[in-house]
């Protein structure tokens, strides 16, 4: 995770994004920011709680994405959070 400025932050994704203690440390890092860009490029998948995580957020959040593919673009429209976010 990157900080931008005092409201803006950047989560940087590889791999496999997954429940766990990866996700509850980002969760608590992520909550003083009001606008956080994601940048899946390098992500490879998600499973239901890292969805959820950004479902949850988007509520009180801005959400940008960058990179994602159309898999989890398909992923988002079929959990209902594709038209929460930005998709850069």
């Amino acid at each position: 995770m990157k900080k931008i400025d005092n409201d803006n932050a950047k989560v940087i994704c590889k791999g496999n994004m997954f429940a766990g203690e990866q996700l509850n440390e980002l969760q608590k890092n992520i909550l003083d920011y009001f606008a956080i860009t994601f940048d899946f490029t390098e992500l490879q998948s998600m499973d239901s709680a890292s969805i959820s995580l950004l479902d949850r957020i988007t509520d009180k959040h801005s959400i940008s994405i960058i990179g994602a593919n159309q898999e989890l673009i398909e992923l988002f429209k079929q959990k209902l959070i594709y038209g929460k976010m930005k998709l850069l």
